[in-house]
């Protein structure tokens, strides 16, 4: 007789993973997803196998998305070395999301154990927004300490962020008004550095 242990996303949506034995089958995971929402760091260590990983025969996966496929690289790390099942649109988004979700983790892990002293932002370039008021928004919830935000290139920071109506508005406050400093040469930038941290 088949028996099926469901070991995540039970009453929840995130998490999948079935663990389903039988004589005919083995022992075969359908699913092997991450806890999606909160801390990637924290989540992923408290992620563990409810099931004996070296008695496993296979996984199959239903799709790519991580909260079913997430786990698969730890899963592996682990020592499962058997086979993966999946469509072959599974294992060609595999490649991307899993990767995907392997910078997401190692962001996190930076964020967590960051010891930079400034954050150079340049103009332009895809996710140099993202970046930029993400450290504003970690800095604001005290999740990092305040660093100085150096901005190279005022006239093209002046056009794309007005920095004072966001101070005007409540958006930032004026300690966090005063981290962004515009800056036009590597040298002008260090003696921003030095200057911020000699107070």
């Amino acid at each position: 007789m088949a028996k099926v242990t469901f070991l995540g996303a039970a009453q929840e949506v995130t998490g999948s993973g079935h663990l389903l034995e039988s004589e005919a089958t083995g022992r075969i995971i359908l699913d092997c997803g991450m806890h999606q929402g909160g801390d990637a760091i924290k989540r992923i260590q408290k992620d563990n196998f409810d099931f004996d990983i070296q008695n496993l025969d296979a996984v199959t996966l239903s799709h790519a998305h991580l909260d079913h496929s997430g786990l698969l690289p730890k899963l592996v790390s682990k020592g499962f070395s058997g086979p993966i099942f999946c469509t072959s649109a599974t294992a060609d988004l595999l490649r991307i999301m899993l990767n995907d979700a392997a910078g997401i983790y190692e962001r996190g892990l930076a964020r967590e154990n960051l010891w930079a002293v400034a954050l150079v932002v340049f103009p332009g370039g895809y996710g140099t927004l993202d970046e930029l008021f993400e450290t504003l928004t970690l800095i604001q919830t005290k999740k990092m300490k305040a660093l100085p935000v150096l901005l190279l290139g005022r006239d093209y920071w002046e056009r794309i962020i007005d920095f004072e109506a966001l101070l005007e508005k409540g958006a930032i406050d004026r300690s966090e008004y005063e981290i962004f400093q515009f800056v036009e040469t590597p040298q002008e930038a260090w003696q921003t550095i030095r200057d911020f941290y000699a107070d």
